[in-house]
C-alpha cells in the first residue's frame, strides 16, 4: 500500500485537476442539484402556506366577530325584557293602588288603605328598576317624568283620603287622581314600552342578518 502522504497528495491533485478541467465529481453534481431544488420547493409551496395562513385568519376574526354579536345582542335582549317587565309591572301595581283607593272612596272601609303602603314598597322597587334600565335619551326623559308622576299620584291619593268627608270635593279629588295616573304615568310608560319592544326587534333583525350573511359566506 502507498504511504498516508502519498494518497493525500494524489487526492489534492485530483481536485485541482478536476477544476482546472472544468469537471465536477459526482457528489458536487447531487450537491448543486439539490441546492436547485430547494428554492423551487419554497416558490411551490409558499402561496399554498400564505393561502392557508390568511383564511385562518379570516375564520378566526370571524368567530370573534360573530361571539361578540352574539354576546351583544343578547345583553341588549336581556336589558330590554327586564325594562319591559319593571315597565309593566309599575303600571300594574299603581293601578292596584288606585283601586284600592277607589274602594275606599266607595265604601270608606279604610282596611283598604291598610294594603297600599306594601303595594307602594314593591312599586318603589319596580320603578327604580325601570329608571336604571334606562339606556337611550328619550327613555331617561320617560323616566324622569313618570318618577314625577309617581310622587304626584301618592300625593293626590293621600289628599283624596282627606277629603273622604266631602262628597262634591272627593269626586274632583278622583278625577285629578284618575288624570295624573294616565298622563304622568301610563302614557310615557307605555311609550317607554314601545321603545324598547322596537330595540329588541331591531337587535333580533341583526341577528339574522348576519347569519344569513355568514351561511352565505
Amino acid at each position: 500500500y502507498p504511504p498516508p502522504w502519498y494518497m493525500l497528495a494524489l487526492a489534492e491533485l485530483l481536485v485541482r485537476f478536476t477544476r482546472e478541467a472544468g469537471l465536477c465529481p459526482a457528489f458536487v453534481v447531487k450537491e448543486r442539484q439539490m441546492a436547485m431544488r430547494v428554492p423551487l420547493i419554497v416558490r411551490m409551496v409558499a402561496p399554498v402556506v400564505g393561502v392557508s395562513v390568511v383564511l385562518l385568519a379570516v375564520g378566526l376574526v370571524t368567530a370573534w366577530y360573530v361571539e361578540r354579536l352574539q354576546q351583544n345582542a343578547a345583553a341588549v335582549l336581556v336589558q330590554n325584557v327586564a325594562s319591559i317587565r319593571a315597565a309593566a309591572e309599575l303600571e300594574i301595581g299603581l293601578r292596584k293602588v288606585r283601586s284600592r283607593v277607589n274602594t275606599f272612596r266607595l265604601t270608606g272601609a279604610r282596611s283598604y288603605l291598610a294594603e297600599i303602603p306594601a303595594l307602594r314598597d314593591e312599586t318603589d322597587r319596580v320603578l327604580q328598576d325601570a329608571v336604571r334600565l334606562a339606556s337611550t335619551e328619550r327613555e331617561i326623559e320617560l323616566m324622569e317624568q313618570v318618577a314625577r308622576g309617581y310622587a304626584r299620584f301618592f300625593q293626590e291619593c293621600n289628599r283624596l283620603v282627606q277629603l273622604a268627608a266631602e262628597p262634591g270635593r272627593h269626586d274632583e279629588q278622583w278625577t285629578v287622581v284618575n288624570d295624573v295616573l294616565h298622563d304622568e304615568i301610563v302614557e310615557p310608560t307605555h311609550e317607554y314600552l314601545e321603545i324598547n319592544a322596537t330595540l329588541m326587534a331591531k337587535s333580533s333583525e341583526k341577528s339574522e342578518q348576519m347569519a344569513s350573511r355568514m351561511v352565505v359566506a
